[in-house]
């Protein structure tokens, strides 16, 4: 993982706050197998789900930094985060690098498309609006040069 990952807020999370939800690597890991949308991943039923508790307490993490790879991957490209991951379950081991976050703006390849931003708005704000409401914005956002200003915008998305 990146370097911050090996302070305190990562290795030592135990879940005792909701805050501690969002740094804690096991249930964000267990959130990830499980398929569970990154939006819904602190839902006080996803923190609950027993499930999940019983997953994150199967789980055997360790975190170890490579900062010398990292800060060598950063040298030759300054956009890159220099990740590395090996997995061993079920008798198996995988293991995977990645130089680049999905949705960065560069490489350009890994940038978001219209698409995949639209969905992810979507899927965001529906906990709060509904997915009619969600598309109309959609729609507004990608003619904005069309509105008379932002109150018609948000107007969709406060009612």
């Amino acid at each position: 993982p990146h370097p911050m990952a090996q302070f305190d807020y990562a290795r030592r999370n135990v879940l005792t706050t909701e805050a501690d939800y969002c740094f804690n690597l096991r249930h964000l890991l267990a959130c990830a197998v499980f398929r569970i949308k990154p939006s819904f991943w602190h839902n006080p039923e996803v923190k609950r789900n027993p499930d999940i508790q019983s997953f994150i307490k199967t789980l055997n993490l360790e975190i170890n930094i490579d900062e010398k790879d990292f800060a060598q991957a950063k040298r030759v490209d300054s956009n890159t985060y220099q990740m590395r991951i090996e997995v061993r379950a079920k008798g198996e081991t995988y293991k995977a690098v990645g130089s680049y976050l999905k949705g960065s703006w560069t490489p350009e390849e890994l940038r978001n498309t219209d698409e995949e931003l639209a969905e992810k708005f979507i899927h965001n704000v529906s906990k709060r609006v509904s997915e009619e409401k969600a598309l109309k914005a959609v729609e507004m956002v990608f003619a904005l040069e069309k509105l008379e200003g932002m109150a018609p915008l948000l107007a969709v998305l406060a009612q």
